[in-house]
C-alpha cells in the first residue's frame, strides 16, 4: 500500500515554497551553464580530438627520430593512424657505412701485440745488460806514472799484469776518507800478497794531478794516475775504494768496492788472494 502526502500548503509554507523555487532556478542556470561550456560528444568531441592530438604527436615524434638518423623520409601508409611510415617509391638514400663496434665484425688493433711488447722489453734488457756490465779484462792504455815522492816519472801500461799469479788493483781518490782511512791496511795488503805471487798496482784518480801527487806522497808508494776518471769509467769503477782481482792475463777475476778494514790475511782471503 503507498500513502501520499499532500503538498504542504502554499499560505502555511510560503517561505518554503519561495526558497525551492530559487534552488531549482539555480539548478537549471548551472546546468544551462555547463552545456553551454562543455565541448560537443558528437563530430569531434573530446575523446576523438585527443586521439588526433595524440596521433599527430606521434607522427611528429616519428619524423624528427627519422630525420636525426638520416633515415629517408616516406608518406603515410596504411597504418598512418598508429604513425608508421612507407618509404616512397624508387631508390632508397646509401645505408651509412657500418661501424667498427657492429656485432659481428672484429674492431682493429689499437696497439702493438703482447709479443711485440716483450720483444721490446727484452731488447731494452738486454742493452741495459750490454752497458752495465762489467769488463772481464783490464782496459788497455796507458797511464801517466808518479813516484813514492810524488814526481813525474813517465807513462805506465795499466792494462798489463806483472805478477806470477796474479794483480790487484786498488783503485782510491783524494777526496775519499775512507780511502784515506784504509790505506795502511791497503800497504800491508800489498807486502802480505806479495809473496803468493800477486803484484799490487795503486791508481789515485778522479781529481786534479796536484792533489793526486799529494796523496801518492801519502801512500809512499809507486802509482798511476786518472785524473779524469777516464780509465775508471772504462772498468766500470763507480764507488771507492775499489779492488780489482785479476789473473796472469789481465782478466778481471774479482771486484769488491768499499774499505776493506780488517787485517791482511782476512782480507786476502776474502779477496781469493
Amino acid at each position: 500500500m503507498q500513502q501520499h502526502v499532500g503538498a504542504p500548503d502554499d499560505e502555511q509554507h510560503g517561505a518554503f515554497s519561495e526558497g525551492r523555487g530559487s534552488a531549482r532556478a539555480d539548478t537549471d542556470t548551472s546546468s544551462a551553464a555547463r552545456a553551454a561550456t562543455a565541448p560537443r560528444r558528437r563530430n569531434g568531441g573530446p575523446d576523438e580530438l585527443s586521439i588526433a592530438e595524440k596521433s599527430n604527436a606521434k607522427l611528429r615524434e616519428i619524423f624528427l627520430r627519422q630525420m636525426l638518423q638520416g633515415a629517408p623520409v616516406g608518406t603515410l601508409g596504411e597504418n598512418d593512424a598508429m604513425g608508421t611510415l612507407t618509404p616512397p617509391p624508387g631508390p632508397t638514400a646509401h645505408p651509412a657505412p657500418p661501424s667498427r663496434f657492429d656485432a659481428g665484425r672484429p674492431a682493429p688493433p689499437v696497439g702493438p701485440s703482447g709479443r711485440a711488447i716483450l720483444f721490446g722489453l727484452f731488447a731494452l734488457v738486454a742493452a741495459a745488460w750490454l752497458l752495465m756490465r762489467a769488463p772481464t779484462k783490464l782496459a788497455a792504455g796507458s797511464l801517466p806514472r808518479l813516484a813514492a815522492d810524488g814526481t813525474p816519472a813517465g807513462d805506465a801500461p795499466a792494462g798489463r799484469c806483472g805478477g806470477a799469479k796474479g794483480c790487484l788493483i786498488v783503485y782510491v781518490a783524494p777526496w775519499c776518507g775512507p780511502c784515506k782511512a784504509s790505506l795502511p791496511g791497503d800497504r800491508a795488503l800489498a807486502d802480505f800478497v806479495k809473496d803468493r805471487g800477486i803484484e799490487t798496482t795503486f791508481v789515485v784518480g778522479m781529481d786534479a794531478m796536484p792533489r793526486c801527487a799529494e796523496m801518492a806522497r801519502t801512500i809512499g808508494r809507486e802509482v798511476l794516475v786518472d785524473a779524469s776518471g777516464a780509465w775508471a769509467r772504462k772498468m766500470s769503477i763507480r764507488g771507492v775504494p775499489h779492488f780489482l782481482v785479476t789473473g796472469p792475463d789481465g782478466r778481471v777475476k774479482k771486484r769488491q768496492a768499499g774499505a776493506l778494514l780488517a787485517s791482511p790475511d782476512v782480507v786476502a782471503r776474502h779477496l781469493g788472494l
